[in-house]
């Protein structure tokens, strides 16, 4: 009789992990921008502005990677 024995815990990717921690940083970033004053809200819309851009770049290079896995 076979003893079964359970699948190890997936990890996420470099990538899967950058992306969560980008949109942790947004939500904060969000947060404060809420509470700042008009002064502050411009720097902030500039981070926030950068961090959508990495993300968008981040989430891009994970769909081409699944993509090109699925093809294979």
């Amino acid at each position: 009789m076979k003893t079964h024995r359970p699948k190890p815990q997936q990890t996420p990717n470099r990538r899967q992990s950058r992306m969560k921690q980008i949109r942790g940083e947004l939500k904060s970033r969000k947060k404060s921008f809420k509470k700042a004053s008009q002064e502050e809200r411009l720097g902030l819309q500039e981070l926030r502005d950068i961090l959508r851009r990495e993300l968008q770049t981040v989430r891009k290079a994970d769909n081409t990677r699944t993509a090109r896995r699925r093809r294979a």
